[in-house]
Formats: structure tokens, C-alpha cells, sequence
């Protein structure tokens, strides 16, 4: 029985970095709100977020809601891709 051996050549295609950012993001967010309910024992909240950072809060939502366009965008074009293959 032999390994499959991995090319080096092979470069990673967008959609895996996607994919890794994605899964960075959000255990670093459960890892941030467990942190926080250990502390406080109750977990932060829009009230907290926004009296703390002001002005910023507001960049970080959009930048929250642009990681969660490209999650959806990455995952409909993959079901899309798998759909046409099963259905040609």
C-alpha cells in the first residue's frame, strides 16, 4: 500500500484560504467569548462593544458582515459547482 504523495508544485487555490481565514475567525470569536464569560460570566454584547471602541464598532461590523458575504458567496458557489456536476 502506497501514500499518495503531495506535489509541491501545487499551488492553494483562494477558496482554501477562504476557507482557513473563515475557521480562524470564528474560533478566534468563540475563543474570545468563552474568555470573557469565564471572566464576567456573562457574554459581551452590542451595549459593551460599542461604549468601549465608540466610532470603530461601527468599522468592525462592516468588516464582520463583509467576512460573513464572502462565507456565503464561498459556500453557494460551491454548492452551485457540486449541483451542475450531479445534475450533467
Amino acid at each position: 500500500m502506497e501514500a499518495k504523495r503531495i506535489n509541491n508544485n501545487e499551488k492553494w487555490k483562494l477558496s482554501t484560504y477562504i476557507w482557513m481565514s473563515l475557521i480562524v475567525w470564528f474560533c478566534a470569536n468563540l475563543i474570545s467569548q468563552a474568555a470573557f464569560i469565564g471572566k464576567f460570566g456573562e457574554p459581551y454584547g452590542r451595549e459593551l462593544l460599542n461604549q468601549e471602541l465608540g466610532p470603530v464598532y461601527w468599522g468592525l461590523i462592516l468588516f464582520e458582515l463583509s467576512i460573513y458575504a464572502i462565507g456565503i458567496y464561498t459556500v453557494g458557489t460551491k454548492l452551485k459547482t457540486k449541483k451542475s456536476i450531479i445534475s450533467s
